[in-house]
């Protein structure tokens, strides 16, 4: 191993910037994030990793707080247009609302739960992941029946469906619900019912 010298410095001068470019294979690039104010390296895949003694979270969480309707037999994207937290933009409440999009190239776990407001019993439930507009994921899909109401006459039980992926930076991924009942019904509440509404969101892993 190369050293710069064996003799001792008692600080180096470090200016703060946004996340180089990925280096050639074998090597890794040291930076200060000029947003979080931490010491950061990045390896020859591109992948950002915060290497001071505790890791920085990143992550959004996002929710829908009124219905939205979804006709029977359509797999149908849901908004979200309120934020309860997003360190890194994952989130626009207004443009493309539906979309967590990651920041840099890493592992993110995603959660979303959505329940049917609809007083129709019966049927099939489904909670879907989508990435980039197109396809399943790996773990990405959940089916339930359509079963008991939750609280009042009109919110149905739902379970929670959580996803781990490998993202590339840019990539979005958007939560999907679908029903069979044979009429549209709703899905969330309004927000004097927060345990009703639709939710979603994203954490970093490494």
């Amino acid at each position: 191993m190369t050293k710069a010298s064996d003799n001792a410095y008692p600080s180096i001068l470090i200016t703060e910037g946004t996340e180089p470019s990925a280096p050639a294979a074998g090597k890794q690039r040291l930076y200060i994030d000029s947003t979080t104010h931490k010491l950061k390296r990045t390896d020859s895949s591109g992948t950002d990793v915060d290497i001071e003694g505790v890791a920085v979270f990143s992550g959004a969480k996002v929710y829908n707080n009124g219905t939205q309707s979804v006709n029977s037999g359509a797999e149908t994207i849901i908004n979200f247009g309120g934020e309860e937290y997003d360190t890194d933009t994952y989130h626009d409440n207004s443009t493309n609302n539906s979309r967590l999009t990651v920041p840099t190239t890493a592992k993110y776990r995603f959660t979303v739960i959505c329940p049917p407001a609809g007083n129709a019993l019966g049927g099939t439930r489904v909670t879907g992941l989508r990435v980039n507009g197109a396809g399943y994921v790996r773990g990405g899909y959940m089916t339930v029946p359509g079963g008991a109401y939750l609280g009042s006459s009109t919110v149905q039980y739902q379970w929670p469906l959580t996803c781990d992926l490998l993202l590339t930076a840019a990539d979005y991924v958007e939560a999907f619900v679908y029903h069979n009942v044979g009429s549209a019904i709703n899905y969330g509440d309004t927000d004097t019912n927060k345990y009703a509404q639709c939710a979603f969101s994203v954490e970093r892993l490494d």
